[in-house]
């Protein structure tokens, strides 16, 4: 029987792969992204060299395929695709404006009344409340709920360590953990949960907190707000959300 050769762009013959699988699919379409790159040469679109042969099994005849010899130009295993982060930002409503006191709809501050600050480059809202004493944190705008209470924050200088990243590293939080489970006991003693932020992380956040609590201060009605923002966003049998002004 002749020699043929299989093109790459063909399904692969390896057992255990199905035809139209992710991975021939994306095997596939990196090869062509080489090959547009000029990264393997034109000649290498035929790289698997294979040979029938007739076999008798079964007192029956019939053709297989064995693999012969691999080029040199064919990279050894599977290419992964190119993987980037992709940060979508979407656009925001005309309610959410930089000061828009809003309530929040999920997170471990759901409920909580917030001010926004900002929009980070990863499309999240960054939010914050000075009287609460919690920590500055993140929120799809999906989750936030913008009432038509404005504060007048232009003065407000944002640290510019305060990126996505400040509140989303899963590496340092991942380590931060570890050592908290090595250092707690079976008994419990010790701190068995790790700090959501660093005492550097803490301080960066003050920067930012401390300015919005002199504004909420300054405000003509400070105690009514002050109060405002303690309290948590309920609902009762007889309110009716549909008939409420935020």
């Amino acid at each position: 029987m002749p020699e043929k050769k299989i093109s790459m762009f063909q399904a692969s013959l390896e057992a255990g792969k199905l035809r139209y699988s992710k991975a021939e699919i994306y095997r596939v379409a990196a090869y062509r992204k080489l090959l547009r790159n000029g990264k393997i040469p034109g000649d290498a679109r035929e790289v698997v060299t294979y040979v029938e042969k007739e076999i008798e099994k079964d007192g029956k005849k019939m053709i297989v395929r064995t693999a012969k010899m691999m080029a040199k130009s064919m990279p050894q295993g599977d290419i992964p695709m190119p993987r980037k982060l992709i940060l979508n930002k979407h656009k925001l409503r005309k309610s959410i404006t930089p000061g828009t006191v809003g309530i929040l709809l999920k997170g471990p501050q759901k409920a909580r009344r917030v001010i926004f600050i900002k929009q980070l480059e990863s499309g999240l809202l960054m939010v914050a409340n000075p009287v609460s004493g919690d920590e500055p944190t993140t929120i799809d705008h999906r989750y936030f709920m913008s009432t038509k209470l404005k504060l007048d924050i232009s003065g407000v200088k944002v640290p510019e360590e305060m990126v996505h990243s400040h509140f989303h590293n899963k590496a340092e939080r991942r380590k931060a953990y570890l050592k908290a489970r090595r250092t707690a006991t079976v008994l419990g003693e010790g701190e068995n949960k790790p700090a959501g932020f660093t005492d550097e992380q803490k301080a960066i956040n003050k920067k930012l907190v401390d300015q919005l609590a002199d504004i909420v201060q300054k405000h003509p009605e400070s105690p009514v707000l002050e109060g405002y923002m303690k309290t948590k966003f309920r609902l009762t049998h007889r309110d009716f959300p549909h008939r409420m002004n935020f």
